[in-house]
């Protein structure tokens, strides 16, 4: 039950009323019990017994129970089908097969079901609701309604639910029996209660949803009479009639098969016809030919409906055999339909004769014709006359497959016949048929009929039909064919035969008919013309049409016209073409009239075609261009395709374009080009032109290029010329490039590009640049620069490269640099020996070099530089200074005897510059610097400064040194030594050194605690008083100054002997101290306070024995003296005999040294008090021995 049939009272139908429940249905509708749900659960749980004597009638022998369970089944579908065996008891649903529908929980049943509308034999009752056109659909509703089976009623459906079997076996007889009164012959006659009657439904067709009928097959147990014994038998009928019915249809056959034709005819005449079919199909050909010849004319009609129910092909295969007028008189009773079933199956002699006899209307004929298949129509009517056939074909609604199905030479004497006829029958036969078949026809007809035929189709079909012919006949045909219909006609034939056909026509009016087709017919067409007639069709047409058609044409064929006409017209119509396609043809059309053609275009339009051409015809094309225009051309294409085609190119005339391009799309295409090539072409062209180009490149790629050349003076160039971006991709190029760059410049460009550079470029270039090219580039640098490369280089490059640059630069950089440890660094440098320099006047050159650079800075400048280096590297610098005057001096000489008189101007500025930085050092320093120079250049340098400042420095030297430089001082400037030694011994202050600007006097004399302070000796003799008073005390920086007392102990020293012959213990440490101190490894570098302590540690005792009283028995003059002479006496030999004057005064064994400190003195103890110089060793008292040598 549907949701929408809930009003359905489904409890007043009910069966089983004992139950009380609600339903559960889809109906949702209160109800007792329904069978909706009894057929949720078990189907079977209360069966129902039928018996064929309660519910069938009585007097129906009985052969056991039928068993039905009644199923609630909603009719969606089409078919229901229950099948039960007799006699068995369904259980459960599996028991029962029914179709599987919408709503239902039955399961199919393992009962085989009869096939819808044949019988079955056997003991089985089977009923099926189906759709069929049988029954009314009222009449079953109402039989239903009076049978207490109920029907729901929804939208557009029906069902039976639920009728039981009594009930729908007396729907049936009921409504079998009132069609029966309204349509007599339509049905058997009517069963009774008491008989069993088949019915045999004619096939059921698809009708509407809504329209349900029932119709029931019971197949009988057993060998039950169709008919009661009850109902009498039909008039006249046999009693073998009756057998017949009894024993199965083919058994009566075989039993009718040796009856006469007549007899035959009345059993089967009283027969059903159904059945009555079977038997005469059952029977012999010969047999059932025999007796439809024998049917009366009153049976005919009869006879008619068997033959109607046997299959045709049985039938046909009895109609062959029957005469012929029997034949045409059944066929003429017989359906259209039935007929062409017959007729299919037929003799085709034997079917054209009957329906040649037949005498059918036209209309009934070409109907017959319709239901027949094609090939077997075209057989009856080729039987027939032209002219009947052409009646018949031109009724038909379809008459082309059949008129195409005929043989040829039928076909044409049909079509000639409807040309006779003169109607419309041509045109329907004419535009029926097939074009090929058309083609064939008019072909093989004579010329005339076929131009008739021809003029009465439509003009696409007479063309088309044209077109399948030889070009010969069918340019016949037309030439036949009035105008206007001809030149039609060529307008839609195929190009082949319009390019034909106008080809033999005049120029003028072919021209016309050309101008009046669409434009891809007429491409077509002029694809097959003669060329001249194309280039006239062409030049005559408006360009833009004519680019369009020649567009639709083969590339081939265009590419020819356009070698032909004039250029100024190729240029027009390649600009209008697709570029595609414009290329394509290009490519084929002769190369002088394309570059010419493309020269006349806008350079856009050359550049896209350009960009789908292949590389060489690009080549080619651009080869034959003017070069500006190519350049242009180039420009405006892809840069992808400008760049193939220039890397194709020979490299000069690849230049020779990109000279003409915009640098942008010169770069944009270089970007794309294989390096190498780039390189090649770039090296063709005019270096502005490269430069310009380098300039607009990608960094990576302009440095890659400049990488890549091979000289130097190419990329410097390229490099100059660019200005900025030249600066930028200067900084970019690898260092060794940047070299050589600089290296290839000239001066002005070289201090153009660095001055561009960053501080970081310029440094790492100088550090990279061979000396001299450093050198001599380092003056191109501004100030800024020129400070921050030389503090970038090692000290060790700077050092050269300043000394190779001129000395004003260079002293101007150490001005700048100042006091600094790189500047320090540097000038070690300078003045260290070099181990690589192949000789010692590389490292004098350099020295004087220094000279000169340190000469020419600012004069405190230089000192503070001086200041800090070590003293051995002043020495170096005071030697170079002093050496450079002397050889100047030398020249100066030269010229004097030349007799020039004028002194060269820098003669004595490197010595003035020595003194003024001797001058300037603290004494200290001053002294080590000293002791370091060449001994034969101390005096040159001292002679610089004040004599106060040069007897204090010379006070300071060590004895040894003294000696040394006393032997090797020139001859000329001995004196000024002489006077030097002189004034320390006797004309310096008693109370310590001259003061200088540089060197401040110190207080005399101490008395704190300990005696000395900072400067407190560490190596005091232990029995000195503590307040010893000390000579100097040390000033601020911890130097001390030069006492005249020093200078005169440097002279001689008392060795070990005669400190113990003189019995004093105190001077012989004392002694051991100084000579320590004098000729010790360090050379005098030892700090202040060991300096001192000797001094102090002697000076002690010495005061107590002298109290500074001898310092008045000796004048300073004649102290002086008997200097000269012990030194000069002593001295001498033993610097002949060992070339040293340490190791004989560093023997201890007193043989030299003894008596000459035994006639000075100890240098350490007296000397140093601040009571006189040298007292206890100059007086009287005997101690000292006299001189033993």
């Amino acid at each position: 039950v549907f949701r929408e049939t809930a009003y359905l009272r489904c409890e007043a139908y009910c069966v089983d009323r004992t139950a009380k429940e609600t339903c559960v249905g889809m109906c949702e509708v209160p109800l007792t019990w329904c069978f909706h749900n009894r057929a949720q659960r078990e189907i079977s749980r209360q069966s129902y017994r039928l018996t064929s004597e309660s519910e069938l009638g009585s007097g129906g022998p009985s052969r056991g129970a039928l068993t039905l369970s009644m199923t609630y089944i909603p009719l969606q579908v089409a078919l229901l089908r229950v099948v039960v065996e007799e006699g068995q008891d369904i259980k459960s649903s599996s028991d029962v097969k029914c179709a599987v529908t919408v709503g239902t929980q039955v399961q199919q049943s393992r009962a085989v079901p009869a096939k819808t509308g044949t019988t079955i034999w056997g003991d089985r009752l089977c009923f099926e609701l189906n759709t069929s056109e049988w029954y009314d659909q009222k009449v079953v509703v109402d039989m239903l309604k009076k049978r207490k089976g109920y029907l729901t009623k929804g939208s557009k459906t029906f069902g039976v639910v639920n009728v039981p079997m009594r009930d729908l076996i007396q729907v049936y007889l009921e409504a079998e029996r009132e069609l029966q009164q309204s349509q007599p012959g339509r049905l058997p006659p009517p069963v009774t209660s008491r008989a069993w009657h088949p019915i045999t439904p004619l096939k059921p067709t698809n009708s509407k949803l809504g329209q349900l009928c029932l119709y029931i097959e019971f197949e009988h147990c057993g060998q039950r009479p169709l008919r009661g014994p009850s109902e009498p038998s039909s008039a006249g009928a046999d009693p073998a009639a009756t057998d017949t019915h009894i024993k199965p249809a083919r058994q009566a056959a075989s039993v009718m098969h040796n009856m006469p034709a007549g007899q035959v005819v009345a059993v089967l005449t009283t027969m059903e016809c159904s059945k009555a079919a079977i038997v005469l199909a059952s029977l012999s050909p010969e047999k059932a030919a025999e007796v439809l010849e024998g049917v009366t004319e009153d049976e005919m009609a009869i006879a008619k409906n068997i033959l109607g129910y046997v299959e045709p092909a049985q039938a046909s295969v009895i109609l062959e055999l029957v005469n012929e007028a029997r034949l045409v008189e059944l066929l003429s009773m017989l359906t259209l339909q039935q007929v062409a079933a017959m007729f299919a199956s037929m003799d085709h002699s034997v079917s054209a004769t009957a329906f040649n006899r037949m005498g059918l209307s036209k209309e009934s004929a070409a109907e017959l014709m319709a239901r027949l298949e094609t090939q077997q129509a075209a057989e009856l009517l080729s039987l027939m006359e032209p002219r009947g056939a052409c009646a018949i074909l031109s009724i038909m609604d379809a008459p082309g497959a059949v008129l195409g199905a005929m043989e040829l030479e039928i076909a044409m004497n049909v079509l000639a016949a409807a040309l006779l006829a003169q109607g419309g029958a041509i045109e329907n036969l004419v535009g029926a048929l097939e074009v090929p078949r058309l083609a064939k026809l008019v072909g093989d007809m004579p010329q005339e009929d076929a131009l008739q035929l021809l003029n009465q189709m439509e003009p696409d079909k007479a063309a088309a039909v044209l077109s399948k012919l030889p070009v010969a006949d069918a340019m016949e045909a037309l030439a036949g064919t009035l105008m206007p219909r001809q030149s039609e006609l060529i307008s839609l034939s195929s190009a082949v035969l319009t390019s034909a056909m106008l080809s033999s026509w005049e120029t003028a009016p072919a021209l016309e008919v050309m101008e009046a087709m669409p434009e891809a017919r007429l491409a077509e067409v002029l694809d097959l013309a003669e060329m001249p007639l194309v280039v006239q069709v062409v030049v005559r047409m408006p360009v833009a049409e004519a680019a369009r058609v020649l567009g639709l044409m083969e590339i081939e064929r265009t590419a020819q016209v356009l070698s032909i006409v004039e250029v100024p017209l190729v240029a027009e119509l390649l600009a209008l073409l697709p570029v595609k396609q414009s290329a394509t043809i290009l490519s084929r059309v002769e190369l002088e009239n394309a570059a010419e053609a493309l020269v006349r275009m806008e350079c856009h339009q050359v550049a896209l075609l350009m960009n789908c051409l292949d590389l060489a015809h690009i080549e080619e094309l651009l080869t034959w261009m003017p070069e500006v225009r190519g350049a242009e051309v180039l420009g405006h294409m892809e840069p992808a395709s400008a760049a193939q085609a220039i890397g194709v190119m020979v490299p000069c005339s690849a230049a020779d374009l990109i000279g003409k391009m915009p640098p942008a799309a010169v770069a944009a295409m270089f970007q794309l080009l294989h390096i190498d090539k780039a390189l090649v072409i770039l090296e063709e062209m005019e270096l502005p032109r490269a430069a310009e180009v380098v300039a607009a490149l990608d960094d990576t790629l302009a440095v890659g290029l400049l990488h890549k050349m091979d000289e130097p003076d190419m990329v410097a160039q390229l490099v100059q010329q660019m200005q900025l971006p030249g600066a930028r991709l200067f900084e970019l190029v690898e260092l060794q490039t940047r070299v050589a760059v600089v290296s290839a410049l000239s001066d002005p460009d070289a201090a153009r590009l660095l001055a561009g550079a960053t501080l970081e470029c310029c440094a790492e270039v100088f550090r990279a640049l061979p000396l001299d090219a450093a050198a001599h580039s380092l003056p191109l640098l501004d100030a800024a620069r020129m400070l921050a490369t030389v503090a970038a280089m090692p000290a060790s490059q700077a050092a050269a490269v300043l000394s190779r640059t001129g000395e004003d630069v260079s002293a101007g950089l150490l001005n700048e640099i100042g006091p600094t440890p790189s500047a320090v660094s540097i000038l070690e440098c300078m003045l260290s020996s070099a181990p690589l320099e192949q000789s010692q006047s590389d490292e004098a050159a350099r020295h004087h070099c220094t000279a000169d650079i340190v000469t020419a800075m600012e004069a405190s400048k230089s000192l503070e530089l001086v200041r800090l280096l070590p003293p051995v590297l002043v020495a170096s610098l005071f030697n170079a200074s002093t050496r450079q005057k002397e050889q100047n001096e030398e020249e100066a000489l030269t010229e004097d005897l030349l007799g020039r008189v004028t002194p060269t101007p820098r003669r004595s500025k490197h010595a003035m510059a020595a003194g003024r930085l001797l001058d300037g050092l603290e004494a200290e320093a001053a002294q080590q610097a000293l002791r370091s120079m060449d001994k034969e250049l101390v005096v040159e340098v001292l002679s610089q400064v004040a004599d106060e400042r040069a007897a204090e420095l010379v006070g300071r030297l060590p004895p040894a040194e003294l000696d040394l430089l006393l032997v090797r001082t020139p001859a000329a400037r001995q004196p000024l030594l002489k006077k030097w030694v002189d004034r320390v011994a006797g004309g310096a202050p008693a109370q310590g050194a001259p003061a200088t600007p540089h060197n401040t006097p110190l207080p005399t004399e101490k008395t704190s605690a300990d005696g000395a302070g900072r400067g407190a000796p560490r190596n005091r003799a232990p029995d000195g008083p503590p307040n010893t008073p000390a000579d100097e005390a040390p000033s601020g920086d911890g130097e001390r100054t030069a006492s005249a007392a020093d200078v005169a102990r440097a002279t001689s020293g008392a060795s070990r002997e005669t400190a113990e012959r003189c019995g004093h213990e105190e001077r012989l440490t004392a002694a051991d101290a100084a000579a320590g101190q004098a000729q010790g490894p360090d050379r005098g570098l030892a700090q202040p306070a060991d300096r001192k302590a000797p001094a102090v540690a002697a000076g002690a005792p010495s005061a107590e024995l002298s109290d500074g009283s001898a310092s008045a028995e000796l004048s300073e003059e004649e102290a002086r003296e008997a200097f000269f002479e012990m030194k000069f006496e002593s001295v001498s030999p033993q610097r002949d005999d060992q070339g040293s004057i340490d190791s004989p005064q560093r023997d201890d064994q007193g043989s030299i040294d003894g008596p000459q400190r035994d006639d000075q003195g100890t240098i350490d103890g007296p000397q140093r008090d601040d009571r006189g110089i040298g007292g206890p060793q100059r007086n009287d008292q005997g101690t000292i021995p006299p001189p033993a040598g």
